[in-house]
């Protein structure tokens, strides 16, 4: 499916309970989701009542595809943003604990009053902790988890190479085998437009995400039983735990060999 197309995803069949009402909005059960791909703000969605989220119609194909199937039970999400994805996911998946994580409290009234309800109450918050401070990150997931392997890990934060490498070296080899990790938005550096591609670019001095995404592909030839496979869209990469284990807080030039050429991220 191209990017630009205004066609609803795979997931809008009937046997999904993500059901498209219109170009921009869909519903899941009761509840109402309108996304900002297709330039609405989230002004319109709380004047609906919906649940605004910043997913395009690929994004939402990627997960009914890859996150259906896997069934869920110990989610993390790295970024929340107004808390909107958050809701999705609790409606879409029913995972028994979501545990999500953001440098800072951006959620909406319509979120806070999501978290009392019955699903709501899976939800933890830990809303002050930086994606790159892995010692928090450790503490966070042993509080919510125990020793327990994930099922999936969601990294839809800052969306730059050094915090969301942080991340990686410390949830990954908590995934359990044939766990997800997702990475949101991973091309960014690579994107048409002078927003993206111009002399006055936001971060255009730092190296792309797609840094990370070329590591774990890399790692799939070198150690599959880490990463089985690497699953890339223009809207996001989902990456494949393998069944063997990875030492705690494994540096990712330890996942490849590159006949001892170091790989320096652009």
């Amino acid at each position: 499916m191209s990017i630009s197309d205004l066609s609803p995803p795979q997931g809008s069949a009937k046997s999904d309970p993500l059901q498209w009402i219109s170009n921009d909005t869909f519903k899941v059960k009761d509840y109402l989701f309108q996304s900002s791909h297709f330039g609405a703000e989230r002004k319109d969605a709380e004047a609906i009542g919906a649940f605004w989220i910043m997913k395009n119609p690929d994004l939402l194909a990627l997960y009914y595809d890859w996150v259906v199937p896997l069934a869920p039970k110990k989610v993390v999400e790295v970024g929340v943003a107004g808390g909107g994805a958050a809701a999705l996911l609790m409606e879409w998946f029913h995972p028994e604990t979501l545990c999500l994580i953001d440098i800072e409290d951006h959620t909406t009234p319509n979120f806070k009053n999501y978290l009392k309800t019955e699903s709501g109450k899976n939800i933890r918050c830990f809303l002050n902790v930086d994606q790159s401070n892995k010692t928090r990150l450790e503490q966070v997931i042993k509080s919510e988890f125990q020793d327990e392997k994930l099922d999936l890990v969601i990294d839809d934060a800052s969306h730059l190479y050094e915090p969301s490498l942080a991340t990686f070296e410390t949830l990954f080899p908590k995934l359990k085998p044939n766990g997800l990790y997702i990475i949101e938005d991973w091309g960014w550096s690579h994107w048409q437009g002078d927003y993206w591609q111009g002399v006055d670019a936001p971060w255009r001095s730092l190296p792309g995400l797609s840094n990370l995404v070329f590591q774990c592909i890399m790692a799939s030839a070198s150690r599959p039983g880490w990463i089985t496979k690497v699953v890339s869209t223009p809207a996001g990469t989902v990456g494949f735990r393998g069944p063997d284990e990875i030492p705690p807080q494994t540096p990712i030039e330890d996942y490849y060999f590159n006949r001892g050429k170091k790989f320096t991220p652009f």
